[in-house]
Formats: C-alpha cells, structure tokens, sequence
C-alpha cells in the first residue's frame, strides 16, 4: 500500500489564505455592495449575514447561477459585479442605533429608523421603566445578532414622545 498505509492525503487548502475586505455599503432594498481593493462585490440581501451598513466586512466570492435569473439587472449579467457573501464583521460602524422602542412583554424592542439595519434589538422593558411604546430612542449595542441570537442593547436616551409634533425633525439630528 506504499508509505500512508492505505491513508489518503490531506486535500489541498482550497480557498485562499485570506478574503477581500472592505467597507459594506446597503441599499433600503436590502442588498449591498463591499468595494474592495480586488473590485466591488454585490451582496445579496440572504448573503448579509449579520453586518450593518457601514461595517468593515471580509467577503467570500458566492456563486450564483446567474442562467435561470430572470430579470436583467446589472449583477446579474456576465461579467458585471461578481456576487459575494459576507463571512465576517472585523469592525462594526454603529455603537449606538436611532429607532423606535415597541413593548412587546418582557422585552422592549428598539426598530431601527434606517432601512438599511434589518435587526431589531431588543432590551429589558423593566430597565426602561421611563420608556413608552412609540418613542423614538437611541440605543447602544451591547451584543450585536448572530445566526443563534438576537441584537441586545440598552436605551440610552428618548429622543422623542410618540405624540411629539418635533419628532421627524429630530430623527434627522439624531442620525
């Protein structure tokens, strides 16, 4: 049987050593796009993981049969952006997020305002005892989502009171 005794080498490392990074940019459709020093990469809004706009994300090719895709747009031709996914957050962008609080027992769950940030977070409605459903919040990240567990935060000041006329002017400066 030779020198391995019957024992079949190991493969060889078939993806590379280390993936493109770069800056993930999302659009209010859901899907997004990482400009890497390689060239940019379109993102599906299933291949996002659990990044948010902004983040600083390492992107893995995908491959796509782009053959049986109906519509024409431009990432899914032949030879327009390749598609890729992210497989890992190494900066995250938002510390805190602008949103409005809902009571949803025993929690108080915080949706974003911008369309961008698919993941509600939640938090504890009996540390926020001052906090009405409606409000418009700002919470800070204390766990960010994973593929077993959600976004917590912590309510760190009410913006506004839901029957507040100034409330779309402040969301703006709270942005």
């Amino acid at each position: 049987m030779g020198r391995n005794n019957g024992r079949r080498k190991s493969p060889t490392r078939r993806r590379p050593r280390s993936n493109p990074r770069g800056v993930l940019s999302v659009t209010a459709h859901g899907y997004g796009f990482v400009q890497t020093a390689e060239g940019e990469y379109f993102i599906p809004a299933s291949k996002m993981g659990t990044a948010f706009d902004g983040d600083f994300v390492e992107v893995a090719p995908a491959k796509v049969n782009r053959e049986h895709r109906q519509d024409d747009k431009e990432h899914n031709r032949t030879g327009g952006r390749p598609t890729g996914r992210i497989v890992g957050v190494i900066v995250r962008n938002h510390e805190s997020i602008v949103g409005r609080f809902e009571v949803a027992e025993p929690f108080g769950v915080v949706v974003p305002e911008d369309p961008r940030i698919p993941y509600d977070i939640f938090t504890l409605l009996k540390d926020n005892p001052q906090v009405n459903d409606g409000d418009l919040v700002r919470v800070r990240m204390v766990e960010y989502p994973t593929r077993h567990s959600a976004a917590t935060g912590v309510v760190e000041e009410v913006l506004g009171r839901e029957e507040d006329v100034r409330l779309d002017g402040e969301l703006v400066i709270a942005r």
